[in-house]
């Protein structure tokens, strides 16, 4: 491999220019219109309905098409009727006491009585004579070899892969170790790698590849206990395939069966070995005795979900997507909840979000999940490749043609909102009542003076926990927005002073960030300058004792971040520091009982001075200082970086040793003064001295 990556290197070649830039106008079409379809249809259905299980219902030029196949496919199943069919089926008696069953050639039968006739008439003949005997020699190819990169278009292995380097390996197994060393001796056959998706064989048949140097099919590089390597090593499974056509009165009955020359790589596959179907000799002409003629009943069955494997060739044949882009298709409409892999054959199988996804797009316009609209895309792209169009003119078309399907869609989104009615809840009859919203509760106790169980129930605004996190208000009909990623509590049923809102506590761990949260202010900073996500911590109302100014201590150590760490109170009683931009959060030991925020500011690093007491098994006087630079109190906390992966999982990437501010004192800002200290964070953030924003 490093030889030929050496070579590659000195055989440069320059970039096809014309192909880079079909690539570029690829991504940009499709950018564009997922971004617009998928942002209009998200903020116009999650606004509606509740019962959600996803932060977007995204649109894209080939994952809609490659959704709307497994939609089709589903639809046929339900739709499907089956039809109940007659075979007729004999018993032929042959040489050494063998008998076989052959089926009639009329197949299946739709009507009953014509088989019953058939059956009548065949049980007064006795005997079966062999009109048709064809013998042909058949092979069935060994295993192609898994490929470890599922976006590589190599389909075989290179002439210089070292095949006798794995098989030395592999001698010293018990169970195959005498087989490889076999293999090494008489001779393998160098097998071709056939494309396969998520380890699934799409085919065995022996149709060669192609080697593109991209990466090799997957093989052992030490010993193992997998023996499906040596089968790919082997030879074809030789066999041959008999074919029978045997005469009973007029009617003409059928029989095949194999009989095996050369097992070959099943001698390693078992479970794949071939049985001898025909042990004795037969001749053209030759007359066996019939011994019985029955009818048999059967239903025909539905058709299957589409496997990944299906899905990929129906992708590939209506043009869906690149060699290289297909499995990520496919791989998104299982993410974003469209469809739920089933089973050991991963059997597509579309969730209800994603049928009706599919049903109202093409209520309103079919072509939006059709392939049709996004092979003809790629078709026209091509030809900026060949050079017979501009990139520019092949853009503003594919734009132009999207813009009025977008606009089509806008207009016509009712077609499709009446499907998800009918499937899905309204936002305001889901979730939870969780806490009391500030602007109807007043309108409550105004036009509600007495109040029964129906209005104390709706008095509550209504906590979705469904991914986006909501809360609901049934009376103003509102809808706020919280984080997620992590639990939202009441938080002691305490009021925002700003609005009256009731305060939720959002917390990622035991051992993680945590902090209050009004809803209206969270969705709807009532001040300038402060985006759409404002929490208590980051709030520069001084009235109130969850803010910024009086809850910062000092400017966050991290690099680069222009946060300010504060005291985490919702905690309590294990108290921790976190800044209220990044995720590094600093825990106080357990011995800490109490933490206490000091007017006092620091003379030598200007940060504020806290208060700890501790627990009485300690017995050790309170503590007042700075957290930079009194050892005492720098010795008390456990730092640590936290981020968040998929999922909400919470995974350490880097852990301080003690001290979370050492590293800021070079960088802290000078401080004349606890009040220009504040003063100067209120107007970072638009705050103390900002102008209220109305709502």
């Amino acid at each position: 491999m490093l030889i030929l990556i050496i070579l590659a290197m000195k055989n440069l070649v320059k970039p096809d220019e014309l192909a880079a830039k079909a690539v570029d106008v690829r991504q940009e079409l499709d950018l564009k219109i997922g971004c617009a379809f998928t942002r209009f249809q998200t903020s116009f259905f999650h606004g509606k309905y509740g019962n959600f299980d996803g932060n977007s219902i995204s649109y894209g030029p080939c994952q809609t098409p490659a959704l709307a196949l497994c939609v089709k496919r589903h639809d046929e199943i339900l739709s499907f009727q089956p039809k109940s069919f007659w075979t007729v089926q004999a018993t032929v008696d042959l040489k050494n006491s063998l008998s076989i069953q052959v089926l009639s050639d009329r197949g299946r039968i739709f009507e009953k009585k014509i088989a019953q006739n058939l059956v009548e008439n065949l049980k007064k003949k006795t005997e079966a004579k062999i009109v048709s005997l064809s013998v042909s020699q058949k092979s069935l190819s060994r295993p192609h070899g898994y490929l470890s990169y599922p976006r590589t278009e190599t389909s075989k292995y290179s002439s210089e892969f070292d095949i006798d380097f794995i098989l030395s390996a592999q001698k010293n197994s018990n169970s195959w170790g005498h087989y490889a060393e076999e293999l090494l001796v008489t001779g393998y056959t160098r097998p071709e790698g056939k494309y396969c998706e998520t380890n699934i064989i799409i085919n065995f048949l022996n149709l060669g590849g192609k080697d593109f140097g991209d990466h090799p099919p997957i093989t052992p590089m030490a010993l193992a206990n997998e023996g499906d390597l040596y089968a790919t090593l082997s030879s074809n499974c030789q066999y041959e395939k008999t074919k029978i056509v045997f005469e009973i009165g007029s009617t003409k009955f059928d029989w095949s069966g194999n009989k095996v020359r050369k097992a070959g790589f099943t001698s390693v596959m078992h479970w794949r070995a071939m049985s001898d179907d025909l042990n004795v000799e037969l001749v053209d002409s030759e007359v066996c005795k019939v011994s019985d003629v029955r009818i048999k009943e059967g239903q025909t069955s539905p058709p299957d979900y589409l496997t990944e494997s299906d899905l990929l060739g129906k992708m590939e044949s209506l043009g869906i997507g690149t060699d290289a882009s297909m499995a990520t298709h496919i791989n998104n409409i299982c993410v974003r909840k469209y469809v739920n892999v089933y089973g050991n054959q991963r059997l597509l199988i579309p969730t209800n979000l994603g049928i009706v996804l599919i049903h109202g797009l093409e209520k309103i316009d079919a072509e939006l999940s059709s392939p049709t609209l996004r092979s003809n895309m790629e078709k026209r792209i091509s030809v900026i490749a060949d050079g017979k169009e501009t990139p520019e003119s092949i853009l503003s078309s594919e734009l132009s043609l999207y813009k009025l399907k977008f606009e089509g869609f806008m207009k016509n989104i009712e077609k499709m909102d009446q499907l998800f009615e009918a499937s899905f809840s309204p936002v305001s009859s889901t979730g939870k009542p969780f806490s009391k919203c500030g602007i109807c509760k007043r309108l409550l106790i105004t036009i509600y003076p007495i109040l029964n169980r129906h209005y104390l129930h709706n008095r509550y605004m209504h906590l979705l926990s469904t991914k986006p996190v909501r809360l609901h208000c049934r009376n103003c009909n509102e809808t706020y927005n919280l984080p997620s990623n992590g639990s939202i509590k009441l938080f002691r049923e305490l009021k925002c002073p700003l609005d009256a809102f009731e305060l939720v506590l959002f917390t990622t761990g035991s051992k993680g960030k945590g902090y209050s949260i009004c809803p209206k202010c969270y969705n709807h900073p009532p001040f300038e300058n402060i985006p759409i996500g404002m929490s208590c911590n980051n709030c520069p109302e001084v009235s109130c004792k969850f803010s910024l100014p009086n809850n910062s201590i000092i400017n966050c150590p991290q690099e680069n971040c222009t946060g300010v760490l504060v005291l985490d109170f919702t905690s309590a009683p294990r108290y921790k520091l976190n800044c209220n931009a990044c995720n590094l959060v600093s825990n106080f030991k357990d011995t800490v009982n109490e933490v206490f925020l000091k007017e006092n500011i620091c003379e030598k690093c200007f940060s504020k001075q806290i208060e700890i007491s501790f627990i009485k098994k300690e017995n050790k006087n309170d503590l007042i200082g700075c957290i930079v630079c009194d050892d005492e109190l720098d010795a008390l906390l456990e730092s640590r970086v936290i981020k968040f992966g998929r999922r909400g999982k919470e995974i350490k990437v880097r852990k301080y040793r003690g001290n979370t501010a050492e590293s800021s004192k070079n960088d802290i800002v000078k401080q004349k003064s606890k009040e220009e200290k504040f003063l100067e964070i209120a107007e970072n953030i638009g705050g103390r001295g900002g102008k209220l924003v109305k709502y």
